[in-house]
């Protein structure tokens, strides 16, 4: 059996947009395919998902959300306007 780990950068539960329509059908499609896929998934402050229906998530082996703050802070985008890395980048480290 191939196990597979899908890595997202949204949860994909309430069943709400196309993003997560596509990662929920993906997910979907290989467990169906005979595949043991696990869900790593961002929980940003932006599209924080706290609830989810456990039946929506029922064909992920295993199922883990970690969540990111990537709000944007001023103190720390003002200090990065003098370093050579990519604030867009450094919010998410």
């Amino acid at each position: 059996m191939l196990k597979i780990l899908q890595l997202t950068k949204k949860f994909p539960s309430p069943l709400l947009d196309g993003e997560i329509l596509a990662i929920y059908n993906l997910g979907r499609s290989l467990t169906e395919m005979g595949c043991e896929v696990s869900l790593l998934s961002m929980n940003t402050t932006r599209h924080l998902s706290l609830e989810h229906n456990p039946t929506e998530l029922s064909h992920y082996h295993y199922v883990e959300s970690v969540v990111v703050d990537n709000r944007i802070k001023i103190v720390d985008a003002f200090i990065n306007l003098f370093s050579n890395r990519s604030y867009h980048i450094e919010r998410f480290i």
